[in-house]
């Protein structure tokens, strides 16, 4: 029986839609009644398929779900299996296991007969999976390149993140540093899918319906050293949408004196960790470098004499020393049942990294009056909100006062280039903030004085300016004229006294905790970072910026 007949009958067409694909083989008659059908959008490629599976006698393949063998693939050349739209999938006893997208093609199967010695067994898939195969199976060792330069590059300009994003006729690959995308680099339409797909083989994601979401790992070595990224696939209506994120264990080595910290700020933290017990929290938004802060708080603790646990969701770091747990609530392996596990194991020390519901923080508090040091990660902007944030999940707020110690909070300001950075007068809004905040006369606290930066010219116009000076970068070629390059800490340090422990049982809102922290004369974030600021390190207006 004819496909066209086999289609009416089952009441896929009609037998206009027929007589329309007939009338058009009379012009292009190259092309076969099933062929025209798809053209014509009256069947799909997975309807024709499915009837020539009935109608021939062949099997149907979905390539999407299969396994391919790399070997049985270049049994024959690229050229070849897009002539005859054709994919080797597997071999065994003399027998090819050839796909095509036209398995009555006699001369596609005599050829590759004599090309392999083999027997063909032929099979019929779509003529989209089929190109996509061929795009995706050739060409591995090229695009395999490509995507680990990308990585490599992204390393180099300390992305965090590398987003695959999928447009209507490209794909954008963009770097996250900080806060902020930058493009890399665009990649044409026709190689998007092959890139995508070849990304999800290397991060061992089966190739499922392209409409569900899927998480996996993906690992290179670059330069002697282990690269890890967790691969999270997302589908969008312009295809499926990559973000890497990326896990530099390199940094894992981080102290708490390359952070930043001012000298008060740094006592304060050493002060807070040696007591060895009670909450300490980390606070930051994304984005914010609170990772690193809690992993220089692990290699502070980590002498080597103590048991000391990492639960994390994932791992980011390695450490030497340390027992690191990979959380999966996913799995049904959550926080709770991790720190229940950890805490049998009598650690000093326990670091969560996120502690953001009510069984886990309860758990916590009362470990951490027992003796060990439980070092909690949260999304909180401030230690003020930090406090707010973790009142309001339903811990009795007597436990929390009695248990909370200390509460560290870090944002990501740009830093000034210090190639391109300029001694300049200070505008009258700088001059007004800094008097504000009593930061007209001060002296670096690292170098003990401030100095000339920048060419004499400037130094000198703005000296003569009768005004106080700042230090902006006047853009170069190293920092893309934007006259910043790369990243500070802005800090607030909280250790909770009695009187604070007192307003926290009494659950007072946010304005009458920040009227007793300036009482207490409280370096808050936005004084830290406008300190900075004077200091030349950042701007005002970077400053303001993240902080407000």
């Amino acid at each position: 029986m004819r496909i066209g007949e086999l289609l009416i009958m089952n009441g896929i067409i009609v037998e206009a839609q027929l007589q329309q694909a007939l009338q058009q083989q009379q012009i292009h008659t190259h092309k076969k009644i099933g062929e025209l059908l798809v053209d014509n959008g009256d069947i799909t490629e997975r309807q024709l398929v499915e009837v020539l599976e009935f109608q021939i006698g062949v099997p149907v393949i979905n390539l999407a779900e299969a396994t391919i063998e790399e070997a049985a693939v270049h049994l024959i050349h690229e050229i070849t299996a897009r002539q005859f739209c054709i994919i080797p999938v597997g071999q065994k006893n003399g027998l090819l296991k050839l796909v095509m997208a036209d398995p009555l093609n006699n001369e596609a199967i005599k050829q590759i007969g004599i090309e392999t010695g083999l027997t063909i067994q032929p099979l019929i898939a779509t003529r989209n999976e089929i190109e996509r195969a061929i795009t995706l199976h050739y060409g591995i060792k090229q695009m395999v390149e490509d995507i680990n330069r990308i990585i490599q590059t992204g390393v180099e300009q300390n992305a965090k993140y590398i987003h695959f994003i999928p447009e209507e006729n490209e794909l954008l690959i963009k770097y996250q540093i900080g806060s902020k995308l930058l493009l890399q680099k665009a990649i044409p339409k026709d190689q998007q899918q092959a890139m995508i797909d070849r990304i999800k083989l290397m991060s061992n994601l089966a190739a499922i319906d392209p409409r569900m979401p899927q998480e996996g790992r993906l690992s290179i070595q670059q330069d002697q050293h282990q690269m890890d990224m967790v691969i999270s696939v997302l589908p969008t209506i312009n295809g499926e949408s990559i973000l890497m994120r990326i896990l530099n264990y390199s940094e894992a080595t981080l102290a708490l004196t390359d952070l930043g910290f001012s000298n008060e700020h740094f006592h304060t933290i050493d002060k807070l960790i040696r007591e060895r017990s009670g909450m300490l929290f980390i606070a930051g938004p994304p984005n914010s470098g609170q990772s690193s802060i809690l992993y220089a708080v692990l290699n502070h603790l980590n002498s080597g004499e103590h048991n000391i646990i990492s639960l994390e969701d994932p791992v980011e770091h390695r450490v030497k020393g340390i027992t690191q747990v990979e959380v999966n609530p996913r799995i049904g392996f959550s926080y709770s049942d991790a720190l229940q596990y950890a805490l049998n194991r009598n650690p000093v020390a326990v670091m969560i990294d996120d502690l953001s519901n009510k069984e886990c923080l309860e758990i916590t508090a009362q470990s951490s009056l027992s003796g060990r040091l439980m070092i909690c990660g949260s999304h909180a902007h401030n230690a003020i909100q930090t406090i707010q944030r973790i009142s309001r999940l339903g811990v009795d707020h007597r436990l929390l006062a009695s248990s909370l110690k200390g509460v560290i909070a870090q944002r990501l300001v740009r830093r000034v280039c210090k190639h391109c950075a300029q001694t300049v007068a200070a505008t009258d809004e700088e001059s007004r903030i800094f008097e504000e905040h009593n930061l007209v006369n001060i002296e670096n606290e690292k170098t003990g004085s401030k100095s000339m930066i920048g060419n004499f010219r400037t130094y000198v116009t703005a000296q003569l300016s009768g005004k106080m000076t700042v230090i902006h970068g006047s853009g170069c070629q190293v920092c893309n004229h934007s006259g910043y390059y790369g990243f500070v800490g802005i800090h607030e340090v909280l250790d909770i006294d009695q009187k604070l422990k007192e307003l926290i049982i009494q659950s007072l809102p946010e304005p009458e905790l920040e009227q007793y922290l300036q009482e207490r004369k409280f370096r808050t974030m936005l004084y830290d970072g406008l300190l900075r600021a004077r200091e030349g390190i950042t701007t005002v207006e970077e400053v303001l910026k993240v902080v407000h």
